[in-house]
């Protein structure tokens, strides 16, 4: 699978575990936990080549940020327990 076929995979599930579907849902959330995985590696190898104090060193030093916070959530959701989120 591509880079950007993953990305897009990875996006449809993260919006099918928001919306809390069925079991087959737990399944796409460990497809999506493998996606955001593989696009931390990926930020992490790109961040390494970018200069400190540049505006794409800050917008990937705040990707890979958010893709960490958004993993553990993932993980609960594909092993089917409530991360304890409430709107």
């Amino acid at each position: 699978m591509k880079d950007g076929q993953a990305d897009m995979k990875g996006a449809q599930v993260v919006r099918s575990v928001e919306n809390k579907q069925d079991s087959k849902d737990l399944h796409d959330s460990q497809v999506v936990l493998q996606a955001i995985t593989e696009m931390i590696r990926r930020a992490e190898v790109a961040h390494a080549k970018l200069s400190v104090g540049t505006s794409q060193h800050s917008l990937q030093t705040n990707r890979i940020k958010a893709l960490r916070l958004v993993t553990p959530l993932l993980d609960a959701a594909a092993e089917g327990v409530d991360a304890g989120l409430q709107p």
